[in-house]
C-alpha cells in the first residue's frame, strides 16, 4: 500500500538550512538532499503563508481557490478567511473521495474539514481554538498549537522550543498510533524564530536554530521508519532573506490623495493579532482617547507635537483608537501589513487610479535607490474564477518592505532586517525517488502526491506531477471532475453496504 508523508517546515529556506546540513546539524534533511531529490520550492507571488499553504493542498493558484491573504474584504470591513472560504477540493479531500484515510497536523485554513472527510484532522493556528477532528478522537492536552506572541528574547526562544516539542510528540503519536495513508504535519515555529530574530541568524548565533534541529530529529524519527512504499517530502511556503527598509505605501497614497483614513476603536484594529492573543487570554487596560488627538497626527507639522504630548501624558497606557484605511473611500491602498500587494477601487475613475499608481510606485527612490524592481497586475499572476477578488497589483522590491501604516515615517529601516522571499525548500526521499536536484512550484506537490499514490490528477490545477524525481515511470493519468464525482459516489455507496 502507498503511503505519503509530508513535513511541513514554515518559512524554511535553503540559506538557513543547507549550511548546517553541511555542519551535519541536520542529519535527517542531509541524508534526504544525499539520498533523495532536492531544490527550490517556488511559492505563490507573493509569497504569503495563507494562499501558499493553500495553493500546496490544492494545487491551484489563488485566482482558483480565492485566498490572496490571511484576510479578506467584506463590505468594507477586515475579516478573516477561513477553511469554509477555499475554492476547491483539498488534497485530504480528493484522498477521502477515494477511501484513502489522512491525518492532517496544523495545516493552514484546513480546519474544520467538511463532514466526509476521512482521518484524523488536528486545527491550526487559523482556528480560533485548539481542537480535533472527529471531536475527542485524540488527546490534545499536552499540545500547543502556537508561542505566545506577546512574550520576546530568550523568552520566546524557551516558549518557541516548548511549543515545538509538543508538536513532534504529537506527530510520533499519530504517525505511530493512526492508520493512514497520507501524514501532513507542519512546524509553524521555525517561521517564528526567522521572524523575530534574522539578523542574529543571519550572524550565525548557533543557540536560535535549536528548533530545525528538533524538526530535523522528527525527521530522522521518520526515516527509520520509512516503509518501501512510502514517500517523504519536505517542503515549506516560503523561503527567507534580507530586507533593509520599510516604505508605508498608504502614507504616500494618503499624500497623493488616493487613500482616505478612519478613526477606528482599538478593537477594531488588528483582527489576526487579536484572533492570535485570544488563545492566550492576553489583556491590557485601555484609555479612552479623543479622536480629534487622531486627526491631528494625520497633518506633519502638528504630528511631532502630538506624539511628544502623548508621550508625555500616555506613557504605558493602550490607546482605544486608531488611524486605518477607509476601503469604501480609498482609490488605492495596502490592505494588510508586509503584503506586497495593492487594491484599486472599482469605479468610474479606475484607469486614471491605475496608471497613477504605476507610475508614482516606479518613481519611488529611497537614498538613490530604486523601491520596486517590477510591478505585476493581476491578470500576470492570477487566473480563475476568483480573479474579480484579487489584489489589482503585486509589487516586487528591491529589499524594500511595503507597509500598511498612513502614519510615521515614510521611510526607515526594517527592524526584523529579514522576511519571506519567493524560494521556498524542496525535498523527496524514498525507495522510489531518484537522486539529484530539481526545482518545483507550490503548485506541483498535489499532483505529484497524487501520483506516488497511484492516483489520477484533476484536469483543472495548475501544477505538473514531478515525474522526474520518480525511478519508476508510469504515465501520468488525468481525470475530470465530473469523473472524480462519480467515484466519489460509488465508494460512498460501497461503504454503505
Amino acid at each position: 500500500m502507498k503511503k505519503v508523508v509530508v513535513v511541513g517546515i514554515d518559512g524554511g529556506s535553503w540559506n538557513v538550512l543547507k549550511p548546517m546540513c553541511d555542519r551535519n546539524e541536520l542529519k535527517g534533511l542531509r541524508k534526504i538532499m544525499e539520498d533523495g531529490s532536492w531544490g527550490f520550492l517556488e511559492s505563490t507571488l507573493p509569497p504569503l503563508t495563507a494562499p501558499a499553504w493553500v495553493s500546496f493542498y490544492t494545487g491551484k493558484n489563488p485566482g482558483k481557490h480565492g485566498i490572496f491573504d490571511f484576510v479578506k474584504l467584506e463590505s468594507g470591513k477586515m475579516k478573516l478567511n477561513r477553511s469554509r472560504d477555499v475554492k476547491g477540493k483539498a488534497i485530504y479531500e480528493l484522498l477521502s473521495d477515494y477511501g484513502i484515510r489522512s491525518v492532517i497536523i496544523a495545516l493552514p485554513l484546513s480546519f474544520p474539514p467538511k463532514i466526509d472527510f476521512n482521518g484524523i484532522m488536528v486545527s491550526d493556528f487559523l482556528y480560533p481554538q485548539k481542537e480535533v477532528y472527529p471531536k475527542g478522537s485524540v488527546d490534545l492536552s499536552n499540545y500547543l498549537v502556537s508561542s505566545d506572541p506577546s512574550k520576546i528574547g530568550e523568552e520566546l526562544i524557551k516558549d518557541v522550543i516548548e511549543t515545538t516539542r509538543s508538536q513532534v510528540e504529537l506527530g510520533k503519536r499519530l504517525f505511530s498510533e493512526e492508520d493512514w495513508q497520507f501524514f501532513f504535519i507542519l512546524f509553524r515555529e521555525t517561521d517564528t524564530i526567522l521572524h523575530n530574530f534574522w539578523e542574529e541568524i543571519s550572524s550565525g548565533r548557533s543557540h536560535l536554530l535549536e528548533v530545525f534541529k528538533l524538526v530535523d530529529e522528527f525527521l530522522e524519527w521518520i526515516i527509520e521508519r520509512i516503509e518501501d512504499d512510502m514517500t517523504i517530502f519536505v517542503i515549506s511556503d516560503h523561503g527567507f532573506s534580507d530586507y533593509e527598509y520599510l516604505v508605508r505605501i498608504n502614507k504616500i497614497f494618503h499624500d497623493s490623495g488616493l487613500l482616505e483614513p478612519k478613526i477606528v476603536r482599538k478593537e477594531e484594529a488588528s483582527l489576526l493579532e487579536t484572533h492570535v492573543k485570544s488563545a492566550f487570554g492576553t489583556k491590557k487596560g485601555r484609555i479612552r482617547i479623543p479622536k480629534v488627538f487622531y486627526r491631528m497626527l494625520m497633518y506633519p507639522k502638528v504630528s511631532t507635537i502630538v506624539k511628544k504630548i502623548y508621550k508625555l501624558v500616555f506613557k504605558g497606557k493602550e490607546v482605544s483608537y486608531l488611524i486605518r484605511v477607509d476601503y469604501e473611500k480609498s482609490k488605492a491602498y495596502v490592505l494588510t501589513p508586509l503584503s506586497s500587494t495593492i487594491y484599486l477601487k472599482e469605479d468610474g475613475d479606475y484607469d486614471r487610479t491605475f496608471h497613477e499608481v504605476l507610475k508614482l510606485l516606479s518613481s519611488l527612490e529611497y537614498q538613490g535607490k530604486k523601491v520596486v524592481k517590477k510591478v505585476f497586475t493581476k491578470n500576470d499572476v492570477y487566473n480563475g474564477d476568483r480573479l474579480s477578488e484579487a489584489p489589482d497589483f503585486v509589487v516586487v522590491t528591491n529589499g524594500f518592505i511595503l507597509d500598511s501604516g498612513i502614519t510615521g515615517e515614510t521611510f526607515e529601516r526594517f527592524s526584523q532586517g529579514g522576511y519571506h522571499s519567493l524560494q521556498g525548500i524542496f525535498a523527496a526521499y524514498g525507495k522510489n525517488i531518484r537522486r539529484g536536484k530539481v526545482d518545483a512550484k507550490i503548485y506541483d506537490l498535489l499532483p505529484t502526491i497524487l501520483h506516488a499514490l497511484d492516483l489520477p490528477i484533476p484536469e483543472d490545477v495548475d501544477g505538473r506531477v514531478l515525474v522526474e524525481i520518480f525511478a519508476e515511470k508510469k504515465d501520468v493519468r488525468q481525470i475530470s471532475s465530473e469523473e472524480n464525482e462519480k467515484i466519489r459516489k460509488a465508494i460512498s455507496k460501497l461503504k454503505k453496504i
